[in-house]
């Protein structure tokens, strides 16, 4: 497609990690990749697709608090959903964002269970206190 057209062209399909988005561009000569659900629970993939291409250099780590302070966010859309409703929808993101942590499955089966905002809180930061310890 590249070699028949005089425009941009981006390439889509399962880019969910850095490595992917390279094979990709250099696979087909695209002018970018577009990124969907690889992002979903991993808002950092961008700047680390970004980051790899540019540099060809392994994505860090993502810092277990970058991970804790986003749920915290996704959770404190409370102001604009009610705190019932920001709950619910942290839910999701709770299990994307701690899907390679340890004891992922145990947070997860405690966290979707709770239907309270101050449950909800001491939990993400329980468990977060618990992965930052041991490291």
């Amino acid at each position: 497609v590249k070699e028949a057209v005089n425009i941009p062209v981006i390439g889509n399909g399962d880019i969910t990690s850095p490595y992917l988005a390279g094979q990709m561009l250099r696979q087909t000569n695209a002018d970018g990749v577009m990124i969907g659900r690889g992002a979903l629970g991993n808002p950092w993939l961008p700047g680390q697709v970004h980051d790899y291409i540019t540099s060809e250099k392994a994505p860090l780590p993502i810092p277990v608090a970058d991970i804790k302070n986003a749920l915290l966010q996704q959770l404190d859309m409370a102001d604009f959903y009610g705190q019932e409703m920001a709950v619910a929808i942290s839910r999701k993101f709770a299990c994307w964002y701690s899907k390679n942590l340890r004891d992922a499955k145990k947070f997860r089966e405690t966290y979707n269970k709770i239907y309270d905002y101050r449950a909800a809180l001491r939990a993400i930061e329980d468990y977060f206190a618990q992965q930052e310890k041991e490291l």
